[in-house]
């Protein structure tokens, strides 16, 4: 078993991974003084909040963000389902797709690929996709499960500023309902404080 994230003052480095720099002094001054009734820079624990992005701060956004090769994965199964819609937009972009052309994706091509690859998917069945999801695929450049690709200063980040007494969230642009499948799994972050877009 894991040990407990040291609280701030403690005398243990609680963020072993993180060079020993000016931001690594200034996170560990920063919690103490937040967590010292007697500082000027207390924050009483109901105010203690810590939002994160997701994508390239708390694991990988490489070769592409996650949630659209979520949308990519079911597309592809939909057309090996029925070969005949192929040729319909949004899937013929996605037959041809590669990396350089996968770059060049619109906000409204992404859109329009994650809306018409669920259409009709109930929240619970998307959920349940989008966990199986994330529990098998892997990252074609890293070639290791999506939920190993996270980084691992920013999750000691996070167990110790859940030890302080801070509520810790996510605030992405990726799809909110994606996000929620894998905050509390993979970084311990709840449900309800995971927010994403909404299609």
């Amino acid at each position: 078993a894991s040990q407990p994230t040291p609280k701030a003052g403690t005398g243990h480095d609680p963020l072993p991974s993180w060079n020993d720099g000016p931001v690594k002094r200034a996170i560990l001054r920063f919690v103490a003084a937040a967590t010292d009734p007697e500082s000027p820079g207390f924050v009483p624990a109901a105010d203690r909040l810590a939002v994160f992005d997701l994508d390239g701060t708390l694991w990988v956004e490489r070769p592409t963000y996650v949630d659209l090769l979520f949308a990519e994965d079911r597309a592809r199964f939909l057309i090996a389902g029925d070969p005949s819609i192929a040729d319909n937009p949004p899937y013929a972009d996605l037959v041809a797709l590669d990396d350089g052309r996968r770059a060049a994706l619109t906000d409204d091509d992404v859109l329009g690929l994650v809306l018409q690859s669920f259409a009709g998917m109930t929240p619970e069945e998307y959920h349940a996709r989008a966990v199986e999801f994330l529990e098998t695929a892997r990252n074609p450049l890293l070639d290791r499960r999506w939920v190993a690709c996270t980084y691992v200063p920013m999750l000691e980040l996070l167990r110790f500023l859940d030890a302080n007494g801070f509520a810790t969230a996510i605030a992405s642009a990726g799809d909110g309902d994606f996000v929620r499948a894998h905050a509390l799994p993979v970084f311990g972050i709840p449900r309800a404080r995971a927010i994403g877009t909404s299609c």
